[in-house]
């Protein structure tokens, strides 16, 4: 589990960085206000979530046997991929469909969220 959530973070990492890095270069100029914000606020959260499931991933080393550390983690990634993801491709494409997949994102970081706390009142 530690070794999975290390690998997710560093390519979450890597994906993140490379899309704030097309959103400055590439998309510039490119999307009106409104979708320009939506980008930025997708690269946002998924960076920090890729610094929760970092987190995860070092805390996956010491308790490898959590399934609250195992569950928070899949729901980090879930909401990267639902969230950011489905930002990505509203700003990206113009498909509103994967907009409606931002809801469900957001609500899997905060399950996420909420589950790493019960990893740290119960384990810690």
């Amino acid at each position: 589990m530690p070794r999975f959530f290390l690998i997710a973070c560093a390519l979450s990492g890597f994906l993140s960085t490379l899309m704030g890095a097309v959103g400055v270069h590439l998309l510039r100029g490119q999307l009106d206000e409104h979708l320009t914000q939506v980008f930025q606020i997708a690269v946002q959260y998924h960076f920090w979530h890729t610094l929760a499931l970092g987190l995860v991933a070092l805390l996956a080393r010491q308790y490898p046997t959590s399934r609250w550390l195992c569950w928070s983690g899949c729901a980090f990634l879930l909401g990267i991929v639902l969230f950011s993801g489905g930002l990505y491709g509203l700003t990206a494409g113009g498909w509103a469909a994967s907009a409606k997949l931002a809801p469900l994102g957001g609500m899997s970081f905060m399950a996420g969220w909420l589950l790493l706390a019960v990893f740290a009142a119960t384990a810690l």
